[in-house]
């Protein structure tokens, strides 16, 4: 066997699967590829047993059953096995949330974001860490990173959000965020991610400088490997509009965006749960290259998950 060229067939095939993440559902029935979180690829090659490992999770959250591989060139099955993140494998993520308590008149708005923060805090992982921080003109923090076991701490913070400030006061919502991911660089664990409760109305009253202040938060939490989930809440269903940049956020980052009701202002069924799926889940698969180490072997693997 030579490394080299084992090394060479792996390259090869990495950089495929970083640049085009072609992977497909084959143990469900899905109408659309199944979307990898690119950021989230990590690779461990063997050059002696001839394998390699590619952990990821996926953007959606959902189940994986099994996994099938096969040369893209000819169509040759490559030995492949799925191992799942699942229960002591989740992957320790830090969470950053952010409710944006700006307009005192938000009243009933603000208790929503207040029981949504409740409710995620019972979700949390046992290896998850949490920080929370209102958003009104600054950032204001609440509780500072603690571990899952001191839910009790954190659910003490969550019960401080209240509606607080000044209406007139302008609310920079790109420039603070960017902020909460400078905090979330000086986490340990492996994933990291700001979930963000807020109308959208960023108060930057140049829209050039607001553009600029998006496109910068952006750039950062994707150079950081930060991922932002983002929740709208509008008053009316006009105030909807405001959720363009939230949804950019989270889309430019591998993140989930949803939209509150804008009467009850309840979240949709099964988002938070889906939140915490999508960071802690997903697997690895592991690939015998075995017989791909030849001189003419074709160097992209198909994956069909």
């Amino acid at each position: 066997m030579n490394p080299d060229f084992l090394r060479n067939v792996l390259l090869r095939y990495m950089l495929l699967l970083g640049a085009m993440l072609a992977i497909f559902p084959c143990s469900r029935v899905f109408s659309q590829a199944v979307e990898v979180a690119k950021s989230s690829v990590t690779y461990v090659a063997d050059d002696e047993k001839s394998t390699l490992g590619i952990g990821f999770r996926l953007v959606d959250g959902r189940d994986v059953n099994g996994v099938e591989a096969q040369t893209v060139e000819g169509g040759e099955s490559v030995p492949a096995t799925w191992e799942g993140w699942t229960n002591e494998n989740r992957v320790p993520c830090a969470w950053m949330v952010v409710v944006d308590i700006s307009t005192p008149s938000r009243k009933t708005t603000i208790s929503k974001c207040r029981e949504a923060v409740k409710a995620f805090i019972g979700e949390l992982s046992e290896k998850d860490s949490m920080a929370i921080y209102a958003l009104a003109r600054d950032l204001d923090e609440r509780s500072d990173f603690r571990p899952a076991a001191e839910a009790e701490e954190l659910q003490a913070a969550a019960d401080s959000l209240q509606p607080a400030g000044d209406a007139s006061l302008t609310t920079l919502i790109y420039r603070n965020l960017l902020e909460g991911v400078k905090k979330l660089e000086g986490q340990s664990e492996k994933r990291r991610a700001l979930l963000v409760f807020s109308d959208g109305k960023d108060e930057t009253t140049n829209e050039v400088e607001q553009v600029k202040d998006r496109d910068q938060l952006i750039a950062a939490a994707r150079k950081a490997g930060v991922v932002i989930h983002t929740i709208g809440y509008a008053e009316s269903s006009d105030d909807q509009k405001f959720f363009t940049g939230l949804i950019a956020m989270s889309e430019e980052t591998e993140g989930l965006h949803a939209a509150a009701k804008v009467k009850g202002k309840d979240l949709p069924e099964g988002y938070l749960g889906l939140v915490h799926a999508v960071m802690g889940g997903a697997g690895k698969v592991h690939l015998d290259l075995s017989g791909l180490v030849a001189a003419d072997a074709p160097g992209n693997v198909l994956l069909s998950l």
